[in-house]
């Protein structure tokens, strides 16, 4: 999402981000908040992964809310990877192959 993307959207919108930071032109959507173009941002993450910089713009804006790339952690996700984990044993307890494997030729072997 670059100058020419947030142009192309409805004054006052709203951005979220908790895929990548890097989807976002950082400098870009800076001066759509700073001009009302974006009303406001709520950001998992950012372009550069962490804001290891008090003075940040984003550190000073009333219209960010900022996450520490933890919009995954939540109550219904750890329930879903302990039940996949346990799956997983349960299927190698048994010697089958996991639903999830990604290397199934070299655990076929």
């Amino acid at each position: 999402i670059n100058r020419e993307t947030l142009a192309k959207m409805k004054d006052g919108v709203i951005l979220v981000n908790t895929a990548r930071g890097p989807l976002i032109c950082e400098e870009a959507l800076i001066d759509a908040l700073r001009s009302g173009k974006v009303a406001a941002a709520g950001l998992d993450v950012v372009e550069s992964e962490t804001i290891s910089v008090s003075n940040h713009p984003y550190a000073s804006m009333d219209n960010v809310i900022l996450s520490p790339h933890a919009g995954y952690d939540s109550v219904e996700a750890a329930e879903e990877i302990h039940e996949k984990a346990a799956q997983t044993a349960v299927a190698l307890c048994a010697g089958k192959m996991p639903g999830n494997a990604i290397n199934r030729r070299q655990l076929a072997r």
